[in-house]
């Protein structure tokens, strides 16, 4: 009894391990495919979901001013940082493509074009926090000074823990801490 009592813990542990937990959901590329094979959004496939990369981050633009013309995003009249949620140990851009599209087409709806930046951070226990802090504040200045995006159009959003990294960047803006590499002193005040 004991001895089945301990595997079952020791399963549930197993289960509940973050590198498994990551490998358990549908991986993103498979996710991506589906939602742009879809009838709804193939006709815009390529310009929807482009890889960003830097040295201190990694991203997709989930959508550039538009679903049939993309241009610059720094011509949009929102631009979207979202961070996705999962806990740090789990998910990633790509499990929150659909939403992201169906956000940004009721904002078109409303006449405002956006852009949409999500920041695919890297995972605990690989990443340990502040990791996912620096990766976001390189994907702000890299909006701020790359791709020359007024400070004003940028809204900062995210779920979960996704949320947590969108409040951590605000107030490291306000009050950098030392343990994140990414020089907030460029970084305008929000």
């Amino acid at each position: 009894s004991s001895t089945s009592s301990f595997l079952t813990i020791k399963s549930i542990n197993e289960i509940l391990n973050p590198a498994c937990i990551r490998f358990t959901s549908r991986p993103g590329s498979e996710h991506t495919n589906a939602v742009l094979s879809s009838p709804r959004y193939s006709p815009y496939r390529n310009h929807l979901y482009q890889p960003t990369s830097r040295v201190d981050f990694s991203a997709y633009w989930i959508l550039q001013n538009s679903f049939t013309n993309p241009t610059a995003p720094s011509k949009s009249d929102i631009i979207l940082l979202y961070f996705h949620g999962g806990g740090y140990f789990t998910s990633q851009a790509a499990h929150y493509l659909l939403f992201l599209l169906r956000l940004a087409e009721s904002i078109v709806e409303h006449d405002k074009s956006i852009s949409i930046l999500a920041l695919d951070y890297g995972l605990v226990p690989e990443h340990p926090f502040p990791s996912q802090l620096a990766e976001a504040a390189a994907a702000y200045n890299y909006l701020l000074h790359e791709a020359r995006v007024p400070p004003e159009k940028i809204v900062i959003a995210g779920d979960s823990a996704g949320g947590h990294l969108a409040l951590s960047l605000l107030v490291h803006l306000q009050k950098p801490l030392t343990s994140v590499a990414t020089a907030a002193d460029d970084c305008p005040k929000p």
